[in-house]
């Protein structure tokens, strides 16, 4: 089972809240989300700066942000 688009989603996450977004959803509450896998937790960004990823690139999964 490829998770190739799932891990770009993880990678686009997580890059936004390197640049200062908060997630609103604690992924441990959704266990089949891990790495290696094609699940993803769904995600809320909060304060995503406007040139992070998140804002910047058309996300392919269960991903908001403000």
């Amino acid at each position: 089972m490829r998770t190739s688009a799932a891990d770009a989603v993880r990678a686009q996450v997580r890059a936004s809240m390197e640049a200062g977004a908060r997630a609103m959803i604690d992924e441990r509450a959704f266990p089949a989300s891990k790495p290696g896998t094609p699940y993803l937790a769904p995600q809320l960004l909060l304060d995503a700066p406007a040139d992070s990823v998140v804002m910047r690139e058309e996300i392919f999964g269960p991903v908001a942000a403000s």
